[in-house]
């Protein structure tokens, strides 16, 4: 099942398309997905930079934690 969270925000002094400071505030709610499938699909090419095999080493094995969108949502369970 697919949840949802709802994160709202602020900006104070926000820049204008003519580059003036905005003296009201802007209001933005982002919405993100937790727990939903995605499928992600990568095609091998001639004399690549990073080769497949390169590519799942990283993913089984990431230097920094894996997240969508935020660092606040990282990912928790171990690709497999």
């Amino acid at each position: 099942m697919t949840r949802y969270a709802c994160d709202y925000h602020t900006i104070l002094k926000a820049r204008k398309v003519d580059g003036k400071a905005n003296d009201n505030p802007i209001q933005s709610y982002r919405w993100y997905l937790f727990d939903a499938p995605f499928t992600v699909a990568v095609e091998e090419m001639t004399n690549p930079a990073i080769t497949l095999e390169e590519i799942a080493k990283a993913i089984r094995s990431p230097v920094f934690t894996p997240v969508l969108g935020r660092r606040s949502c990282p990912l928790f369970q171990a690709a497999s």
